[in-house]
Protein backbone atom coordinates (compact mmCIF):
# COMPACT_ATOMS: atom_id res chain seq x y z
CA UNK A 1 0.00 0.00 0.00
CA UNK A 2 1.71 3.02 -0.74
CA UNK A 3 1.78 5.84 1.89
CA UNK A 4 0.39 9.25 1.40
CA UNK A 5 0.94 12.92 2.93
CA UNK A 6 -0.86 15.87 2.49
CA UNK A 7 1.90 18.89 1.69
CA UNK A 8 2.30 21.88 3.20
CA UNK A 9 0.90 23.81 0.42
CA UNK A 10 -2.85 21.73 1.05
CA UNK A 11 -2.61 22.87 4.75
CA UNK A 12 -1.65 25.96 3.90
CA UNK A 13 -4.69 26.15 1.75
CA UNK A 14 -6.97 24.90 4.38
CA UNK A 15 -5.90 27.79 6.59
CA UNK A 16 -6.89 30.23 4.58
CA UNK A 17 -10.59 28.85 4.23
CA UNK A 18 -10.69 28.41 7.64
CA UNK A 19 -9.72 32.17 7.96
CA UNK A 20 -12.18 33.34 5.09
CA UNK A 21 -15.25 31.21 7.12
CA UNK A 22 -14.11 32.66 10.48
CA UNK A 23 -14.34 36.26 8.65
CA UNK A 24 -17.03 35.73 5.49
CA UNK A 25 -19.44 32.12 7.42
CA UNK A 26 -22.34 34.49 8.64
CA UNK A 27 -23.01 35.65 5.21
CA UNK A 28 -24.46 33.53 3.36
CA UNK A 29 -22.73 34.40 -0.10
CA UNK A 30 -19.71 34.06 1.91
CA UNK A 31 -20.41 30.61 3.38
CA UNK A 32 -21.36 29.51 -0.10
CA UNK A 33 -17.90 30.75 -1.58
CA UNK A 34 -15.80 29.29 0.86
CA UNK A 35 -17.64 25.82 0.66
CA UNK A 36 -17.23 25.61 -2.79
CA UNK A 37 -13.47 26.53 -2.19
CA UNK A 38 -12.93 23.72 0.28
CA UNK A 39 -14.63 21.11 -2.49
CA UNK A 40 -12.22 22.38 -4.88
CA UNK A 41 -9.51 21.87 -2.90
CA UNK A 42 -11.09 18.11 -1.81
CA UNK A 43 -11.21 17.84 -5.81
CA UNK A 44 -7.77 19.19 -6.63
CA UNK A 45 -6.47 16.80 -3.95
CA UNK A 46 -7.69 14.04 -5.22
CA UNK A 47 -7.01 14.43 -9.10
CA UNK A 48 -3.05 15.35 -7.92
CA UNK A 49 -3.10 11.94 -5.79
CA UNK A 50 -4.90 10.13 -9.15
CA UNK A 51 -2.42 11.70 -11.55
CA UNK A 52 0.65 11.39 -8.85
CA UNK A 53 -0.36 7.45 -8.44
CA UNK A 54 -0.66 7.04 -12.13
CA UNK A 55 2.73 8.82 -12.40
CA UNK A 56 4.59 6.62 -9.77
CA UNK A 57 4.18 3.54 -11.75
CA UNK A 58 6.43 5.18 -14.36
CA UNK A 59 9.38 5.82 -11.75
CA UNK A 60 12.40 3.41 -11.44
CA UNK A 61 15.27 4.23 -9.22
CA UNK A 62 17.65 2.19 -8.16
CA UNK A 63 21.26 2.52 -6.08
CA UNK A 64 24.56 1.70 -7.87
CA UNK A 65 27.64 1.40 -5.60
CA UNK A 66 30.19 -1.74 -4.68
CA UNK A 67 30.26 -4.52 -2.69
CA UNK A 68 33.50 -3.08 -1.70
CA UNK A 69 34.29 -0.30 -0.16
CA UNK A 70 37.98 1.47 0.51
CA UNK A 71 38.32 2.80 4.07
CA UNK A 72 39.08 6.50 5.04
CA UNK A 73 38.48 7.41 0.88
CA UNK A 74 36.04 9.65 -0.94
CA UNK A 75 33.54 7.11 -2.31
CA UNK A 76 30.27 7.62 -4.17
CA UNK A 77 27.22 6.13 -4.64
CA UNK A 78 25.19 6.82 -7.92
CA UNK A 79 21.01 6.97 -8.45
CA UNK A 80 19.77 6.74 -11.55
CA UNK A 81 16.50 7.56 -11.65
CA UNK A 82 13.93 7.10 -15.10
CA UNK A 83 10.95 9.03 -15.11
CA UNK A 84 9.10 7.34 -17.87
CA UNK A 85 5.87 9.13 -16.69
CA UNK A 86 3.68 12.16 -18.73
CA UNK A 87 4.29 13.98 -15.76
CA UNK A 88 7.16 16.41 -14.23
CA UNK A 89 7.76 14.94 -10.46
CA UNK A 90 9.49 16.71 -7.42
CA UNK A 91 11.63 13.81 -5.77
CA UNK A 92 12.90 13.54 -2.11
CA UNK A 93 15.07 10.30 -2.36
CA UNK A 94 15.56 8.72 1.10
CA UNK A 95 18.41 5.77 1.23
CA UNK A 96 18.39 3.07 3.89
CA UNK A 97 21.76 3.61 4.65
CA UNK A 98 23.91 2.31 6.84
CA UNK A 99 24.11 3.33 10.29
CA UNK A 100 27.93 4.25 10.07
CA UNK A 101 26.70 6.68 8.34
CA UNK A 102 24.78 8.51 10.98
CA UNK A 103 23.09 10.70 7.92
CA UNK A 104 19.01 10.80 7.95
CA UNK A 105 18.23 13.23 5.34
CA UNK A 106 17.46 12.93 1.66
CA UNK A 107 19.99 11.82 0.00
CA UNK A 108 18.48 13.83 -3.71
CA UNK A 109 16.26 16.69 -3.67
CA UNK A 110 15.31 16.97 -7.63
CA UNK A 111 12.43 17.63 -9.87
CA UNK A 112 12.80 15.38 -12.88
CA UNK A 113 10.93 16.04 -16.42
CA UNK A 114 8.39 13.68 -17.86
CA UNK A 115 10.43 11.07 -20.02
CA UNK A 116 13.97 12.03 -18.77
CA UNK A 117 17.03 10.02 -17.39
CA UNK A 118 19.05 11.75 -14.49
CA UNK A 119 22.00 10.15 -12.81
CA UNK A 120 22.48 11.76 -8.87
CA UNK A 121 25.64 11.23 -7.15
CA UNK A 122 25.74 10.85 -3.37
CA UNK A 123 29.36 10.93 -1.71
CA UNK A 124 30.67 10.07 1.46
CA UNK A 125 34.27 8.62 3.21
CA UNK A 126 33.60 5.59 5.36
CA UNK A 127 35.54 5.89 8.70
CA UNK A 128 35.00 1.96 10.05
CA UNK A 129 36.26 -0.89 9.02
CA UNK A 130 33.66 -3.88 8.14
CA UNK A 131 29.77 -4.90 7.28
CA UNK A 132 28.00 -1.89 5.85
CA UNK A 133 23.97 -3.02 5.23
CA UNK A 134 21.95 -0.76 3.11
CA UNK A 135 18.52 -1.43 3.08
CA UNK A 136 15.48 -0.25 0.79
CA UNK A 137 14.96 3.14 -1.05
CA UNK A 138 12.12 5.28 0.19
CA UNK A 139 10.93 8.11 -3.01
CA UNK A 140 8.79 10.62 -1.33
CA UNK A 141 6.68 12.25 -5.21
CA UNK A 142 4.56 15.52 -5.53
CA UNK A 143 3.70 16.91 -8.82
CA UNK A 144 5.37 20.12 -10.07
CA UNK A 145 1.78 21.90 -10.67
CA UNK A 146 -0.50 21.46 -7.65
CA UNK A 147 1.36 19.76 -4.95
CA UNK A 148 -0.73 19.23 -2.60
CA UNK A 149 -0.42 15.28 -2.17
CA UNK A 150 2.67 13.79 -1.35
CA UNK A 151 3.28 9.97 -2.31
CA UNK A 152 5.81 7.26 -1.08
CA UNK A 153 6.93 4.85 -3.49
CA UNK A 154 9.53 2.07 -2.00
CA UNK A 155 12.00 0.19 -4.23
CA UNK A 156 13.54 -3.05 -2.64
CA UNK A 157 17.34 -2.23 -2.89
CA UNK A 158 18.72 -4.45 0.36
CA UNK A 159 22.64 -4.78 -0.26
CA UNK A 160 25.60 -5.31 2.10
CA UNK A 161 29.29 -3.58 1.13
CA UNK A 162 32.09 -4.36 3.13
CA UNK A 163 34.86 -1.16 4.36
CA UNK A 164 38.14 -2.52 3.37
CA UNK A 165 41.63 -1.28 4.41
CA UNK A 166 42.02 1.54 1.44
CA UNK A 167 42.41 -0.16 -1.99
CA UNK A 168 42.08 3.21 -3.59
CA UNK A 169 45.80 4.28 -1.58
CA UNK A 170 47.05 0.77 -2.28
CA UNK A 171 46.39 1.18 -6.06
CA UNK A 172 47.66 5.16 -5.81
CA UNK A 173 51.45 3.35 -4.08
CA UNK A 174 51.49 0.70 -6.72
CA UNK A 175 54.82 0.16 -7.61
CA UNK A 176 54.90 0.74 -10.99
CA UNK A 177 52.94 4.11 -10.56
CA UNK A 178 55.44 5.23 -7.88
CA UNK A 179 58.33 4.65 -10.31
CA UNK A 180 56.66 6.70 -12.95
CA UNK A 181 55.66 9.30 -10.56
CA UNK A 182 57.73 8.98 -7.73
CA UNK A 183 58.43 12.73 -6.95
CA UNK A 184 54.33 13.12 -7.04
CA UNK A 185 54.19 11.43 -3.59
CA UNK A 186 56.81 12.22 -2.05
CA UNK A 187 58.79 8.86 -2.65
CA UNK A 188 62.23 9.41 -2.54
CA UNK A 189 64.74 8.04 -5.47
CA UNK A 190 67.17 6.31 -3.49
CA UNK A 191 70.44 5.27 -5.35
CA UNK A 192 71.84 1.63 -4.74
CA UNK A 193 74.91 1.52 -3.05
CA UNK A 194 77.23 -1.12 -4.22
CA UNK A 195 76.20 -4.23 -6.25
CA UNK A 196 72.36 -5.94 -6.41
CA UNK A 197 73.24 -9.57 -5.50
CA UNK A 198 70.92 -11.50 -7.93
CA UNK A 199 72.17 -11.83 -11.63
CA UNK A 200 69.61 -10.81 -14.34
CA UNK A 201 70.62 -10.70 -17.40
CA UNK A 202 74.30 -10.29 -19.65
CA UNK A 203 73.87 -6.70 -21.46
CA UNK A 204 76.20 -4.19 -23.31
CA UNK A 205 78.27 -1.84 -21.27
CA UNK A 206 77.01 1.65 -20.67
CA UNK A 207 78.85 4.78 -19.55
CA UNK A 208 78.78 4.96 -15.92
CA UNK A 209 78.59 0.98 -15.39
CA UNK A 210 80.53 -0.65 -12.52
CA UNK A 211 83.73 -1.79 -14.22
CA UNK A 212 83.92 -5.19 -11.88
CA UNK A 213 80.88 -6.22 -13.45
CA UNK A 214 81.97 -6.23 -16.71
CA UNK A 215 81.57 -10.09 -18.28
CA UNK A 216 84.92 -10.81 -20.13
CA UNK A 217 84.11 -13.98 -21.41
CA UNK A 218 81.01 -12.54 -23.36
CA UNK A 219 82.98 -8.95 -24.21
CA UNK A 220 85.42 -11.53 -25.98
CA UNK A 221 82.80 -13.50 -27.69
CA UNK A 222 81.14 -10.01 -29.18
CA UNK A 223 83.98 -8.28 -29.90
CA UNK A 224 82.68 -5.39 -27.56
CA UNK A 225 82.15 -4.94 -23.70
CA UNK A 226 79.47 -6.31 -21.84
CA UNK A 227 78.35 -6.51 -18.45
CA UNK A 228 76.30 -8.77 -16.01
CA UNK A 229 73.52 -6.64 -14.57
CA UNK A 230 71.61 -7.82 -10.87
CA UNK A 231 68.73 -7.07 -9.07
CA UNK A 232 67.78 -6.80 -5.70
CA UNK A 233 67.61 -9.65 -4.07
CA UNK A 234 64.13 -11.74 -4.27
CA UNK A 235 61.88 -13.67 -2.02
CA UNK A 236 63.07 -11.48 1.15
CA UNK A 237 60.75 -12.34 4.20
CA UNK A 238 58.80 -8.76 4.98
CA UNK A 239 56.01 -8.64 8.16
CA UNK A 240 54.06 -6.22 9.21
CA UNK A 241 53.85 -6.52 12.81
CA UNK A 242 50.64 -4.23 13.78
CA UNK A 243 49.88 -3.24 17.57
CA UNK A 244 46.19 -3.65 18.43
CA UNK A 245 46.62 -2.04 22.61
CA UNK A 246 44.54 1.04 23.50
CA UNK A 247 47.49 3.75 22.26
CA UNK A 248 46.49 2.87 18.85
CA UNK A 249 42.96 3.84 19.25
CA UNK A 250 43.63 7.45 19.22
CA UNK A 251 41.72 9.10 16.48
CA UNK A 252 43.20 11.56 14.08
CA UNK A 253 41.37 13.15 11.11
CA UNK A 254 38.35 10.99 11.80
CA UNK A 255 40.83 7.36 11.72
CA UNK A 256 42.12 5.82 14.55
CA UNK A 257 46.24 5.02 14.38
CA UNK A 258 44.93 1.37 13.99
CA UNK A 259 43.18 2.35 10.65
CA UNK A 260 46.39 4.63 9.44
CA UNK A 261 48.39 0.99 10.41
CA UNK A 262 46.47 -1.12 8.39
CA UNK A 263 46.30 1.15 5.26
CA UNK A 264 49.99 1.62 5.37
CA UNK A 265 50.28 -2.46 5.70
CA UNK A 266 48.06 -3.12 2.83
CA UNK A 267 50.37 -1.06 0.60
CA UNK A 268 53.78 -1.99 1.55
CA UNK A 269 52.24 -5.32 1.22
CA UNK A 270 51.60 -5.04 -2.68
CA UNK A 271 54.85 -2.89 -2.90
CA UNK A 272 56.64 -6.12 -1.63
CA UNK A 273 55.20 -9.03 -3.50
CA UNK A 274 55.29 -7.07 -6.72
CA UNK A 275 59.15 -6.68 -5.70
CA UNK A 276 58.79 -10.30 -5.56
CA UNK A 277 59.37 -10.17 -1.83
CA UNK A 278 57.31 -12.65 0.72
CA UNK A 279 55.19 -10.71 2.34
CA UNK A 280 53.67 -11.90 6.28
CA UNK A 281 51.45 -10.17 8.68
CA UNK A 282 51.15 -10.13 12.57
CA UNK A 283 48.48 -8.66 14.63
CA UNK A 284 49.19 -8.38 18.68
CA UNK A 285 47.58 -7.00 21.78
CA UNK A 286 47.56 -8.71 25.01
CA UNK A 287 47.46 -11.60 22.70
CA UNK A 288 49.08 -12.95 19.19
CA UNK A 289 45.52 -12.40 16.95
CA UNK A 290 46.78 -12.94 13.37
CA UNK A 291 50.06 -14.86 12.45
CA UNK A 292 49.91 -15.03 8.53
CA UNK A 293 53.10 -17.07 7.52
CA UNK A 294 55.16 -14.67 5.06
CA UNK A 295 54.42 -15.89 1.42
CA UNK A 296 55.10 -14.11 -2.43
CA UNK A 297 52.10 -16.07 -3.89
CA UNK A 298 49.17 -14.63 -5.97
CA UNK A 299 46.54 -15.00 -3.59
CA UNK A 300 48.49 -13.60 -0.90
CA UNK A 301 47.61 -9.96 -0.69
CA UNK A 302 43.71 -11.25 -0.95
CA UNK A 303 44.77 -13.46 2.34
CA UNK A 304 46.32 -9.99 3.89
CA UNK A 305 43.15 -7.82 2.94
CA UNK A 306 40.93 -10.45 4.62
CA UNK A 307 42.91 -10.63 7.56
CA UNK A 308 43.11 -6.80 8.12
CA UNK A 309 39.49 -6.03 7.42
CA UNK A 310 38.07 -7.78 11.02
CA UNK A 311 41.06 -6.25 12.80
CA UNK A 312 40.35 -4.11 15.89
CA UNK A 313 41.78 -2.27 19.49
CA UNK A 314 41.23 -4.42 22.12
CA UNK A 315 41.73 -1.55 24.54
CA UNK A 316 44.14 -3.42 26.71
CA UNK A 317 48.03 -3.03 27.39
CA UNK A 318 50.57 -4.95 24.22
CA UNK A 319 52.47 -7.68 25.39
CA UNK A 320 56.08 -7.38 23.59
CA UNK A 321 57.53 -10.68 25.29
CA UNK A 322 54.55 -12.50 23.87
CA UNK A 323 55.45 -10.74 20.63
CA UNK A 324 59.38 -11.84 20.69
CA UNK A 325 58.14 -15.47 21.53
CA UNK A 326 56.21 -15.92 18.98
CA UNK A 327 58.27 -13.99 16.15
CA UNK A 328 61.14 -16.18 17.40
CA UNK A 329 59.04 -19.56 17.41
CA UNK A 330 58.13 -18.82 13.96
CA UNK A 331 60.27 -17.22 11.80
CA UNK A 332 63.69 -18.78 11.78
CA UNK A 333 64.99 -16.89 8.54
CA UNK A 334 66.50 -13.17 8.89
CA UNK A 335 63.60 -10.99 8.14
CA UNK A 336 62.03 -7.48 8.02
CA UNK A 337 59.75 -6.38 10.50
CA UNK A 338 57.61 -3.15 10.40
CA UNK A 339 56.20 -2.42 14.31
CA UNK A 340 53.23 -0.02 14.16
CA UNK A 341 52.99 1.13 17.36
CA UNK A 342 52.74 4.28 19.11
CA UNK A 343 54.61 4.67 22.26
CA UNK A 344 53.45 7.51 24.72
CA UNK A 345 56.20 8.11 27.15
CA UNK A 346 60.14 6.62 28.14
CA UNK A 347 58.54 4.46 30.84
CA UNK A 348 56.73 2.70 28.57
CA UNK A 349 59.66 2.37 26.26
CA UNK A 350 61.52 1.18 28.96
CA UNK A 351 59.18 -1.62 30.07
CA UNK A 352 59.38 -2.58 26.63
CA UNK A 353 62.94 -2.27 25.02
CA UNK A 354 64.26 -6.12 26.29
CA UNK A 355 62.11 -7.35 23.72
CA UNK A 356 62.52 -4.97 20.92
CA UNK A 357 66.48 -5.45 21.23
CA UNK A 358 65.89 -8.79 21.37
CA UNK A 359 64.24 -8.78 18.28
CA UNK A 360 66.44 -6.34 16.36
CA UNK A 361 69.27 -8.91 17.13
CA UNK A 362 67.74 -11.75 14.43
CA UNK A 363 65.91 -9.61 12.55
CA UNK A 364 65.64 -5.87 10.63
CA UNK A 365 63.38 -4.30 13.36
CA UNK A 366 62.30 -0.73 12.12
CA UNK A 367 59.57 0.77 14.80
CA UNK A 368 57.08 3.09 13.71
CA UNK A 369 55.38 5.81 16.20
CA UNK A 370 53.46 8.15 15.73
CA UNK A 371 53.23 12.09 16.37
CA UNK A 372 50.25 13.57 18.26
CA UNK A 373 49.37 16.34 15.79
CA UNK A 374 47.27 17.77 18.26
CA UNK A 375 49.43 17.97 20.57
CA UNK A 376 52.19 19.46 18.23
CA UNK A 377 49.93 22.33 17.53
CA UNK A 378 49.15 23.00 21.83
CA UNK A 379 52.73 22.67 22.20
CA UNK A 380 54.62 24.87 18.94
CA UNK A 381 51.87 26.69 17.37
CA UNK A 382 49.70 28.37 20.92
CA UNK A 383 50.87 31.68 22.23
CA UNK A 384 49.73 31.79 26.03
CA UNK A 385 48.58 34.48 27.37
CA UNK A 386 46.39 33.27 30.47
CA UNK A 387 48.12 31.50 33.54
CA UNK A 388 46.32 27.98 32.61
CA UNK A 389 47.10 28.03 29.13
CA UNK A 390 50.86 28.39 30.02
CA UNK A 391 50.17 25.30 32.05
CA UNK A 392 48.27 23.51 29.10
CA UNK A 393 51.31 24.07 26.47
CA UNK A 394 54.20 23.19 29.14
CA UNK A 395 52.08 19.79 29.70
CA UNK A 396 52.03 20.00 25.97
CA UNK A 397 55.35 20.55 24.86
CA UNK A 398 56.68 17.75 27.42
CA UNK A 399 54.48 15.47 26.13
CA UNK A 400 55.45 16.43 22.69
CA UNK A 401 59.15 15.97 22.71
CA UNK A 402 58.76 13.11 24.77
CA UNK A 403 58.22 11.38 21.64
CA UNK A 404 61.42 12.49 19.93
CA UNK A 405 63.30 11.20 23.00
CA UNK A 406 61.67 7.66 22.48
CA UNK A 407 63.15 7.75 18.74
CA UNK A 408 66.18 9.13 19.88
CA UNK A 409 66.65 6.39 22.46
CA UNK A 410 65.77 3.73 19.78
CA UNK A 411 68.44 4.91 17.81
CA UNK A 412 71.06 4.90 20.19
CA UNK A 413 69.79 1.00 21.09
CA UNK A 414 70.41 0.50 17.40
CA UNK A 415 67.44 -0.24 16.45
CA UNK A 416 65.87 1.76 13.23
CA UNK A 417 62.89 4.14 14.18
CA UNK A 418 60.20 6.13 12.15
CA UNK A 419 58.46 9.16 13.75
CA UNK A 420 55.59 10.41 11.80
CA UNK A 421 52.18 11.83 11.79
CA UNK A 422 49.59 9.69 10.73
CA UNK A 423 48.82 11.11 7.30
CA UNK A 424 52.49 10.92 6.71
CA UNK A 425 52.49 7.42 7.54
CA UNK A 426 52.30 5.38 4.27
CA UNK A 427 55.11 7.65 2.58
CA UNK A 428 57.16 7.55 5.20
CA UNK A 429 57.22 3.32 5.03
CA UNK A 430 57.48 3.14 1.40
CA UNK A 431 60.75 5.17 1.69
CA UNK A 432 61.85 3.08 4.47
CA UNK A 433 60.97 0.23 2.88
CA UNK A 434 63.42 1.03 -0.58
CA UNK A 435 66.07 2.46 1.78
CA UNK A 436 66.32 -1.11 3.12
CA UNK A 437 66.21 -2.68 -0.16
CA UNK A 438 68.87 -0.58 -1.61
CA UNK A 439 71.24 -1.00 0.93
CA UNK A 440 70.51 -5.03 1.06
CA UNK A 441 70.29 -4.91 4.91
CA UNK A 442 68.82 -7.66 5.96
Amino acid sequence: MKKILLTNRFYVATACIVVLYVFLGNYSAGFYFTTALLLALVVMSVVDYSKLSKASEGLRVRRITTEKLSLGDLQKIEYPVNNESEQKLRLKIFDSLPFQFNYRKEVVHAVIESGDYENFIFEFIPKERGRYLFGDINVWMTSHQLRLVSLKKTFEASMESKVLPSIIQMKKYDLYTLEKAAHLFGIKKIRTIGENDEFEVIRNYQQGDFYKSINWKASSRRGELMVNQYQDTRQQEIYCLIDKGRTMELPFEGLSLLDYSINASLVISNIALQKSDRMGLITFGKKIDTFLVADSRSHQLSKILESLYAQATDFQEHNYELLYMSVKRNISKRSILFLYTNFENMVELDRNIQFLQLLSRSHLLVVINFINTTLEEAATDVIATKLSEVYDQAIAQKLYYEKYRIHQELNNRGIQSILTTPEKLTIQVINKYLEIKSKRAR
